[in-house]
């Protein structure tokens, strides 16, 4: 058999596999329409207006909603809620301000803390001693006095040997700036609080209700007393104290001091059961 002849028998066998091809395929689709549900198709009203379904309706709205949650970014469903959105409390950690001094209550940075408590100390103690621009004019001073001294150390210095120091270059380009989330949010507190403060202390000083407003009354009462036996700066130095050694005690002592709690609490609700259980005329009559 001659080239021509050979080549002439395997194109005639083409046409079969071809053939055989678009059958498999034809078989195939067919069996996955058939597994696929299908929406019936859309129908025209006598106004020559296209009538789609329901279902096919309820489809399109799977597909809008799909597209939606694939579009969405991860960002948005992982972002954090707010300190105004939370409102878990009963712990310490609850206090919206505890952001700004929990480093330095709970002495988790020690120099930051010591350094902080150490210079407010003697600032309330020199105020305590001596008048506020006295103080505030010799903090100045001393600043201004120690700052141009090492300076002009440093420039006798570089005169003399030639060494340079960048100290002062470093200090100049570092930006001493608050971040923005910190300020807008205390900003953002701040103004909720402050509003709430001047609305509640506007209803109490009208007397809107009864008893709050005489509750008021009391604790004023009581602190004007402990103003007149204390001066203003002693008690701001008690608080100083008190703010940078009771959080710390208590963290380390939580559960001794948790049950001292509950044992005196015990004790006192059993004293005030015994004194009513003496003092009937003292219970409240039931309607």
């Amino acid at each position: 058999m001659s080239e021509y002849e050979e080549e002439r028998s395997q194109t005639q066998d083409y046409p079969e596999e071809v053939e055989k091809f678009a059958h498999e395929a034809e078989e195939s689709t067919s069996q996955f329409n058939h597994n696929e549900p299908t929406a019936p198709p859309p129908t025209n009203d006598d106004n020559g207006y296209i009538v789609v379904s329901s279902q096919q309706q309820q489809q399109q709205q799977q597909q809008q909603n799909s597209d939606e949650d694939s579009a969405r970014s991860p960002a948005e469903e992982t972002k954090p809620k707010t300190a105004a959105e939370s409102t878990s409390c009963g712990s310490f950690r609850a206090c919206p301000y505890y952001f700004l001094v929990k480093e330095l209550v709970l002495w988790q940075n020690p120099k930051l803390s010591g350094a902080v408590f150490g210079s407010s100390l003697v600032l309330l103690l020199s105020l305590a001693t001596f008048t506020l621009l006295s103080v505030v004019s010799t903090l100045l001073l001393l600043a201004l006095t120690t700052v141009g001294a090492y300076r002009f150390y440093l420039s006798l210095l570089f005169r003399i040997k030639g060494t340079y120091d960048d100290t002062f270059d470093k200090l100049s380009t570092t930006d001493f700036s608050l971040p923005k989330d910190k300020v807008q949010e205390l900003a953002r507190l701040l103004d909720n609080d402050l509003n709430r403060f001047v609305n509640q202390v506007k209803s109490i000083i009208l007397w809107d209700n009864l008893a709050t407003s005489s509750i008021a009354f009391f604790v004023t009462y009581l602190v004007y007393c402990v103003g007149s036996w204390f001066n203003t700066i002693t008690l701001l130095i008690l608080a100083l104290v008190g703010l940078f050694s009771l959080p710390k005690v208590y963290q380390v002592y939580q559960v001794q001091i948790d049950q001292a709690i509950e044992q005196a609490t015990a004790f006192a609700h059993k004293t005030a059961d015994d004194i009513m259980a003496k003092l009937p005329f003292l219970k409240k009559k039931v309607q």
